[in-house]
């Protein structure tokens, strides 16, 4: 965030308070790791837009929610214990609808590497 424009702007009527959150002592940047993005994005898009648009065009869309694990009676095998469509939850629910998609009918959930 701190390399956000809008949060780089010397505009002195605009206040931003910007918080994050971390279980981790310090931000290791050359580990790699995924982040998904999903009520964040539709934040970014309020902070702003151009950086919304290219985190959407650098990042993946999440289209469904997967749950597996081991079989404990068949070896090598996996049962699964849930399969979501992302789009048909947010998108049947008023205010998911209102909150996570944008005027282009895209669902605001990605994962990018960070």
């Amino acid at each position: 965030l701190t390399n956000s424009p809008s949060l780089q702007r010397n505009d002195d009527d605009v206040v931003l308070e910007v918080s994050v959150f971390d279980s981790r002592p310090s931000l290791d940047y050359t580990a790699g790791s995924g982040v998904q993005l999903n009520g964040g994005m539709a934040c970014l898009g309020k902070i702003n837009p151009d950086l919304q648009k290219a985190v959407m065009e650098a990042g993946i869309p999440i289209s469904y929610l997967r749950g597996r694990h081991k079989s404990w009676f068949r070896a090598g095998e996996v049962d699964r214990l849930w399969d979501y469509s992302v789009e048909t939850i947010i998108k049947s629910d008023a205010k998911g609808r209102e909150e996570l998609v944008n005027d282009d009918d895209k669902v605001l959930w990605y994962a990018i590497m960070r």
